[in-house]
């Protein structure tokens, strides 16, 4: 409320000021040619264009061929005169540069005196007759008037056509709050990100980093596909921040919601208690005019909300007394009968078998709140968030300006267990992120027909995720227990609950810079560059440190079950995961644009793109791993390393490929894999101008892209392994949940030391180091239609086209081999004809989960080492992905108030499976391909399949009426709107998330979110799939609330020792969609001074939206609507503009 009184009273009391349009860096660019009345070209025409809110002037002279070029001009309103001895002077108005346009403006002069001039007051034409990209402008009026829910532009990114956000909601390792969208097939962290002209990206996640806060960008541009060889990417956000001009200009804003205006969640036992204020300003203007201009703007943001929508299922007091029949019973399960397997009868269980360690753990637990074992309670969000940007522009002469931007952003969110340490399903992690961006830019005018743009930036990230304690495994009682993080554990009970600790530090840091050079000569605009970065980064994650013990219903078909009796499905710990990793990026371009005729201009250019190799700087010794199938059989260990397992090899051993300095503890660093250095990336399109007069265009072009993996990918078993990160997995341990490490040869190895005679616990994980990668890459191929139907309203019919190759994925190289049949009298065992080394009790079954481990790939060729080696991957670049689009689209400028804009996708993506390629997450042993013998098995939609997709903004506004009463009531109010529908996101293969605009898929994995429930094929492959029973596989597709959306019947356990028949990412959520709407009245009390009223709402009809569906086909809750995204929110806003 003090902010708001502080917004009017200085609304009140403010000086008179003006605002007007920013200055940008290297956004835009005019082109034309001179010519008489008879058409006959003029050479040595005079071009100036003038930057009506700074004074900034350009200038040029056409070519003999009449030709002239302006490019890297500011965005913003321009004024062109062209003039030449004999003719009366041109002069255009009205022009108006958006990020990355490129505007043709023909020049023709009458014969006169030069003192005349014929005035011209118009905008460029919106047809695109020498860019060939397919893409989309987000100017200032949208970004500001739109009803943008959370303040977070990139969310208008979707909006875009072709554009899928890949991951739920909002988030990233280097710092939160961020979103991976694909563009038109693309891989989620494939698109380039630019702000000011300089790459905008973590290197560390692949993510883009924080975009300014509306009110301080200018606006961005999206480009889907047939980027110039300027772009090194397959796609493209530009954005730009605003500048100050030669008038001060700025603003003073809050928006606040309270959960009293909102509706409750439909799930909800009560409110949300949501309290969120955005609160800040911005302020621009000149220190010198026509010289130097300042710009700065804060913002900041609060959130308080205690939501009671969580819900988790805890053992019942009649569990603990061994009785599960209403807990498995119809009423429970969704009218399904639960029936806990053999030897248990009746659905009970004798009490006297609880693990003491489970029934410790579980006096710790909430109580349920029913019979059924829910449990539904709140998980309190409290975070505090800011972003600071500044800029500085001078305009040094007419032939030389400069600018320096600085954006600082932190975020501080503390865990909810802070606030209810009663309930420690709340023990989630805190999270303290800071993020620094700074960009140096120049630009100089060698001559008329030459420019250099110069870029120097500094990006880092910091983000600190600590964990508060509450009990780890020997404060229940787990015998023989080591946690590296004291009062931590790992726990999960498939649909049951979960407690959880993993603290982790994150630490990235960019050094880079650009430089491009354009130079006109006759009907040819020339371009010529050069980009070069260096990224380090350290982190340090404990996801496994503490223990992570897993219980997945295998032994009793019930997850609470199996908890209660200790019987673990799966046991794995390991130390820290140190990252400490470096990479170099290089590339440099060659491209031209050439005039071939009037009206066809061609588009190629040539990129060289070398793929560098992320390094590894692990001390003492570098993390990677190299494996000689030759050596694992003859029995030969490392002797680096000579506790590991026989075939290994690390760096200092002979045979070991990856390139290295050796074991050098002065120099420790590995080439994780090797360079390429020729890799070379062609460009070509081209431009018509159907009719001449610049109204309707046809472009096409093809383009080849490198993927440039971000660091993080090397996170995950090939840094966690043994020796680093010690990683070792126990299936079914034989001890359970009270002594996981009885039986195991050795016993608990931690805490693990890393040296020459570092202890390698048996069945660890590892992953290869692969040094003979070759580069993932993209191809993409467009061909587009434009037409201005009206002036000022902008048709246009694409068609867009992807080919991702060379697409990476973890498989395994020692996946368990399902062995049939039982044992004969002898106890013995076949396998294609031939006896098994390992023996059975006589008519018992070949393969169970117990022997695993004798039963895997490496177990058959060495049985001497088979306790050795447990999961084993590789990464394979084999995998694919194709798409092909329609996009179709309408934008209408802004006239007599209203501002039009939209776009429908028809689409469909096919592809290998990728892992967690699609966000640029890490590889691991437990994403793999289900089947190594038919990598088909897993080809299907891609992650970010979207078959239909239909986007719509308006920002409608009343004109300013000449009657004073007309006036004082209807003048001044905007209407704004964003509606959305899109084809639900893939359901099996991934999981959906509520957020806070749609359903969408998250990170992929093999299968689904434990579809199946246990290792039904005895292969040891995490999320398999079910079998396909019927081809209708929806049961009520009215999208109520609790309504069972998928078909139980429709899905069937495999047999025992196959796969399932359903493939990946083949089902899908209900339709999601979005409306949210904004209304405003604006105040004008003053010539520059205004208020601004207004109020939003998200999903204004307070229409049901489904959230996740558990797709667990053990589960009662199989297939059904529980959750749901966000009800209608209302946001109030007041704004004082100056």
């Amino acid at each position: 409320m003090k902010r708001i009184l502080t917004v009017l009273f200085i609304a009140f009391m403010g000086t008179v000021v003006t605002a007007t349009d920013g200055l940008a860096q290297a956004t835009a660019q005019i082109s034309g040619a001179a010519r008489d009345q008879s058409g006959a070209v003029l050479p040595g025409v005079e071009v100036t264009v003038t930057q009506t809110s700074t004074g900034v002037i350009r200038t040029t002279v056409s070519n003999e061929t009449g030709a002239y070029a302006l490019p890297n001009l500011a965005l913003g309103p321009y004024r062109l005169e062209a003039s030449l001895p004999g003719f009366r002077a041109f002069v255009q108005t009205g022009i108006v540069l958006q990020v990355s346009s490129n505007p043709v403006i023909n020049v023709t002069l009458e014969v006169g005196q030069v003192t005349e001039q014929v005035e011209v007051q118009a905008n460029a034409s919106l047809v695109e007759t020498r860019s060939v990209s397919v893409g989309q402008v987000m100017e200032t009026e949208r970004i500001m008037e739109l009803p943008l829910n959370g303040r977070n532009v990139q969310e208008l990114l979707v909006l875009s056509g072709g554009a899928v956000q890949v991951t739920p909601g909002a988030g990233g390792r280097s710092f939160p709050g961020r979103m991976v969208i694909s563009s038109a097939g693309g891989l989620g962290f494939a698109t380039d990100y630019n702000l000011d002209g300089m790459r905008h990206v973590s290197s560390y996640d692949g993510w883009p980093l924080p975009l300014p806060f509306p009110d301080a960008l200018a606006e961005f541009t999206v480009e889907t596909g047939g980027l110039s060889a300027q772009k090194g990417r397959a796609s493209s956000v530009g954005a730009v921040t605003k500048s100050g001009t030669n008038a001060y200009h700025g603003d003073l804003f809050e928006f606040v919601r309270n959960d009293l205006f909102n509706a409750r969640n439909y799930f909800a036992i009560k409110g949300s208690t949501l309290k969120r204020n955005q609160y800040g300003g911005t302020i621009g203007g000149p220190i010198l005019k026509n010289k130097l201009f300042f710009f700065a703007g804060y913002q900041g943001t609060t959130l308080r909300q205690d939501p009671n929508d969580v819900t988790a299922f805890v053992p019942t007091a009649a569990m603990l007394a061994g009785d599960f029949t209403t807990f498995a019973s119809p009423s429970c399960n969704a009218g399904r009968q639960i029936t806990l397997r053999a030897p248990f009868v009746n659905d009970r269980v004798d009490p006297a078998q609880f693990s003491p360690a489970a029934l410790n753990l579980t006096s710790r637990l909430p109580k349920a709140t029913d019979d059924c074992a829910q449990i539904v309670y709140g998980t309190k969000s409290v975070s505090d968030e800011g972003q600071l940007v500044a800029k500085m522009d001078y305009q040094k002469s007419d032939k030389h300006s400069l600018f320096g931007r600085m954006v600082y952003g932190f975020s501080n969110t503390p865990s909810p267990f802070d606030f209810t340490p009663d309930n420690v399903l709340n023990a989630s992690q805190d999270s303290r992120a800071k993020a620094y961006m700074f960009t140096f830019g120049s630009t100089y005018l060698i001559s008329p027909t030459m420019i250099n743009a110069f870029r120097l930036g500094f990006n880092a990230t910091d983000n600190t995720e600590g964990n508060p304690a509450f009990f780890d495994g020997s404060d229940i009682g787990v015998k023989n227990f080591y946690s590296y993080q004291k009062g931590m554990i790992n726990l999960s009970v498939s649909n049951g609950f979960a407690v959880s600790g993993n603290p982790r530090i994150s630490r990235g840091f960019d050094y880079q810079l650009n430089d491009d050079v354009s130079v006109s000569r006759g009907t040819h605009q020339l371009g010529f560059g050069m980009f070069a970065a260096h990224h380090r980064s350290n982190s340090v994650a404990n996801v496994r440190s503490s223990g992570n013990f897993t219980f997945n219903g295998q032994t009793t078909g019930a997850g609470l079950a199996d908890f209660l009796l200790g019987r673990l499905s799966d046991f794995n710990q390991g130390d820290a995961n140190f990252h400490n990793a470096r990479v170099n990026y290089i590339s440099a371009y060659g491209a031209d644009v050439w005039q071939v005729k009037p009206r066809l201009t061609l588009n190629y250019g040539l990129r060289w793109s070398p793929v560098l190799p992320i390094m590894d700087y692990r001390r003492p010794i570098p993390a990677a791993l190299n494996f000689d199938i030759d050596r694992y059989r003859r029995g030969i260990r490392s002797s680096t390393f000579v506790n590991a397992p026989p075939g290994m090899l690390y760096i200092g051993d002979q045979g070991f490929l990856n390139k290295n300095n050796g074991p050098d503890a002065a120099k420790p660093q590995v080439e994780v894999f090797n360079a390429y250095w020729f890799r070379f990336a062609p460009r070509l399109g081209l431009a018509w101008d159907v009719d001449g007069k610049g109204r309707t265009s046809v472009r096409a072009n093809y383009a080849l892209s490198f993927v440039e993996y971000p660091t993080f990918f090397r996170q995950g078993t090939q840094i966690g392994q043994q020796p680093w990160g010690a990683n070792v997995r126990i299936l079914s341990p034989a001890g359970g949940l009270d002594d996981p490490w009885r039986g195991v040869a050795g016993g608990n190895p931690f805490p693990m030391r890393l040296d020459k005679n570092a202890p390698f616990a048996p069945q660890g994980d590892y992953m290869v180091t692969e040094p003979d990668l070759p580069p993932t890459y993209s191809q993409s191929w467009n061909l587009s239609v434009q037409h201005e139907v009206v002036p000022g309203t902008l048709v246009s019919a694409s068609y867009l086209g992807t080919l991702v190759i060379h697409l990476q994925a973890s498989e395994s190289l020692n996946p368990a081999v399902f062995v049939p049949g039982v044992g004969n009298a002898s106890g013995n065992c076949f396998l294609n004809g031939s006896a098994v080394y390992y023996t059975v009790t006589p008519g018992a079954a070949c393969s169970t989960l117990a022997n695993t481990q004798s039963r895997r790939k490496l177990s058959f060729e060495n049985p001497a080492f088979r306790t050795e080696i447990g999961r084993f991957g590789h990464l394979v670049f084999g995998g694919t992905q194709n798409y092909h689009g329609m996009l179709l689209s309408i934008q209408r400028r802004p006239s007599r108030g209203i501002t039009v804009n939209g776009n429908y996708t028809l689409s469909h993506c096919i592809g290998d499976f990728a892992g967690r390629s699609n966000s640029g997450n890490s590889q691991n042993v437990l994403d793999t391909y289900q089947d190594i013998n038919d990598r088909d098995r897993d080809r299907s939609n891609c992650d970010s399949d979207q078959r239909h997709a239909f986007n719509l903004t308006t920002v409608a506004e009343t004109p300013r009426f000449a009657n004073p009463t007309f006036r004082l009531l209807a003048t001044g109010w905007r209407l704004s709107g964003i509606y959305r529908r899109s084809t639900g996101g893939n359901l099996v293969g991934s999981t959906a998330q509520s957020t806070p605009r749609t359903v969408t898929a998250g990170t992929a994995t093999s299968g689904g979110s434990g579809s199946v429930g246990s290792d039904i094929c005895l292969c040891d492959v995490v999320s398999q799939r079910p079998n396909l029973a019927l081809l209708d596989v929806y049961k009520d597709r009215s999208g109520r609330p609790m309504s069972q959306w998928l078909n139980p019947l429709a899905f069937a356990q495999p047999a025992v020792g196959t796969l399932g028949t359903l493939g990946r990412n083949t089902l899908r959520l209900p339709t999601a969609w979005q409306f949210d709407v904004a209304l405003s009245r604006v105040f004008k009390f003053r010539e520059t001074q205004s208020m601004e009223f207004r109020a939003e709402a998200y999903n204004l009809t307070n229409s049901f939206r489904p959230g996740v569906i558990n797709t667990n086909l053990s589960s009662g809750q199989f297939g059904q609507l529980r959750t749901s995204l966000e009800p209608r929110i209302m946001q109030f806003a007041l704004k004082y503009i100056f």
